[in-house]
């Protein structure tokens, strides 16, 4: 798993990847909404993902992004289904 973490003298997120899957991406809820997320995303070779199907906000930040959900699947230690998207290709 490799990990970068964004910092300015305190974490303000991080993303962890398997490969071109996004494992985690965090941001701290006082630097969202300012592009952090979008310069962690974007400094990746990220291809597929797996987020909770009820994280509405996360599924909206994924789909600006250019991930498409590919199907479900349920978390069964949470008891919840996840969305399976993966990045839909750069049209020129």
């Amino acid at each position: 798993m490799q990990t970068t973490v964004a910092e300015n003298g305190q974490i303000q997120g991080f993303i962890s990847m398997l490969g071109s899957e996004v494992a985690a991406l965090f941001v701290h809820p006082f630097e969202q909404r300012m592009g952090l997320g979008a310069a962690l995303l974007g400094s990746q070779d990220a291809q597929t993902l797996e987020v909770f199907e009820a994280n509405t906000r996360a599924r909206a930040f994924y789909a600006k992004h250019a991930f498409r959900q590919t199907g479900t699947r349920m978390h069964e230690e949470a008891g919840l289904m996840l969305c399976c998207m993966t990045r839909a290709p750069i049209s020129s």
